[in-house]
């Protein structure tokens, strides 16, 4: 008696998901990166041919044999977990496979697909901020620790450069204040190049690009941040300590106020007189005050004259970025007080009282009741005025007592004319 080996195999095998349903097509997805996919290939049972499933991957190599025959016992099923799905997962290539003991089941079905392969939405691998060609201009220095350097009001042209995502993705441009408050700089969406011009109140601020697949329903934002450093050259402010109106004869204080990045040379503050260089404070001058990046000086003139009156003084300084110079300030100098405070006196004292209309510099202010003060040209006025008064009765008694010493003496001569009137006259000697 001879025996005969008889296989039988599965009439069909499946690939199906967690939630039984089929998958007929080869390529199934897109599933969202990081999440978990469980892929369950089914045979149908045949016991006497102990029937196998097992997953391989595209290079034929066995990944996952742990079969086992279904509670009802008409299919064999094995469940492939893929645990949070990643770049490495894109496009790749599951193959199910059934065996009897002597026989591949896969050559027989070829109607029912024995593979997937994988379509997975992914976020970018890596996000950089980079500066293009266009924007590269000289400087000392590139970067201060990990800030970039830009110079303020100098446009740069900055690229956003992502890669690993997939299909696509949105790029957006923010610039976040060192308290986190966004601020609207008008950047662009979704463009990888933009333009951008640094501004002073920039500095320390972070510069950052998203990258967003927007087919991802979470988790789907990528970011690069780069912190940027803002140089610019000294703003110079020069300001006078108490009035800007000095008296002629006292002193005059300048404060130059300077704000810089960076700060400004050590050789310190240079101090212009009428486009003369006069002084230069040191900072470490006793005069010279840095403190949270700002720096103050102070510059005394001396003994100021009625001759210096208009004159014109600015404050320079130079940092790494460049030099610069302050708006000028303009010296005025007015009389000294003592002699308004003198006239003030005499009107509190009453004596210039007079209603004539001719004294309309001295007269009471009717609406409110008091005296006007006399201001430098009315004080002119009057001056001017005593001085031409004092000149003439000067002349005037010299033109008395000349005539009293070098007049003729007179005699007198009666005289009848023909009308026997009588008539007086004068005859005189020199």
């Amino acid at each position: 008696m001879s025996i005969v080996e008889c296989n039988v195999w599965p009439k069909k095998i499946e690939i199906v998901n967690s939630n039984g349903e089929i998958l007929n097509d080869s390529i199934i997805g897109p599933y969202d990166q990081g999440t978990d996919l469980t892929l369950i290939c089914l045979a149908d049972n045949d016991s006497f041919n102990h029937t196998s499933v097992i997953w391989y991957d595209e290079n034929n190599t066995e990944i996952d044999s742990t079969f086992y025959t279904e509670s009802n016992g008409l299919w064999i099923r094995n469940e492939l977990i893929l645990k949070n799905l990643t770049y490495k997962h894109l496009n790749a290539i599951y193959i199910c496979r059934g065996r009897n003991g002597h026989y591949d089941i896969r050559k027989h079905q070829k109607y029912i697909p024995t593979y997937i392969q994988l379509d997975v939405n992914l976020r970018p691998s890596q996000i950089r901020i980079v500066l293009t060609r266009n924007s590269m201009y000289p400087t000392s220095k590139m970067y201060d620790n990990d800030s970039l350097i830009l110079i303020a009001d100098h446009p740069v042209e900055f690229e956003c450069i992502a890669t690993g995502f997939h299909p696509s993705i949105e790029i957006r441009w923010l610039l976040r204040s060192k308290n986190s408050q966004l601020i609207d700089i008008d950047l662009h969406i979704n463009a990888p190049i933009i333009q951008f011009l640094p501004r002073i109140e920039y500095d320390g601020n972070l510069l950052i690009c998203s990258a967003m697949n927007l087919k991802m329903e979470n988790n789907s934002e990528s970011i690069a941040i780069q912190p940027i450093r803002v140089y610019y050259k000294p703003r110079l402010t020069i300001i006078p300590i108490g009035d800007d109106r000095v008296e002629e004869g006292s002193d005059l204080r300048l404060q130059c106020r300077i704000e810089a990045n960076p700060d400004v040379f050590s050789e310190g503050i240079i101090w212009i007189q009428d486009g003369q260089v006069v002084w230069k404070t040191l900072s470490n001058d006793n005069d010279y005050n840095h403190n949270n990046g700002i720096v103050k000086a102070t510059k005394i003139f001396r003994k100021l004259t009625r001759a210096q009156n208009g004159s014109i003084y600015q404050c320079m300084a130079a940092n790494e970025i460049g030099q610069n110079i302050s708006e000028p300030f303009v010296l005025s100098i007015v009389e000294n007080q003592s002699f308004i405070k003198f006239v003030d006196n005499i009107y509190k004292n009453k004596l210039f009282r007079g209603t004539s209309s001719s004294w309309h510099i001295l007269h009471k202010n009717n609406s409110n009741s008091h005296w006007i003060r006399l201001d430098n040209n009315h004080i002119m006025a009057v001056s001017l005025a005593l001085s031409i008064l004092t000149l003439i009765i000067i002349i005037n008694i010299i033109f008395v007592i000349f005539s009293s010493r070098y007049c003729c003496h007179s005699k007198q001569i009666d005289t009848i004319n023909e009308n026997n009137a009588l008539t007086v006259v004068y005859e005189s000697s020199i």
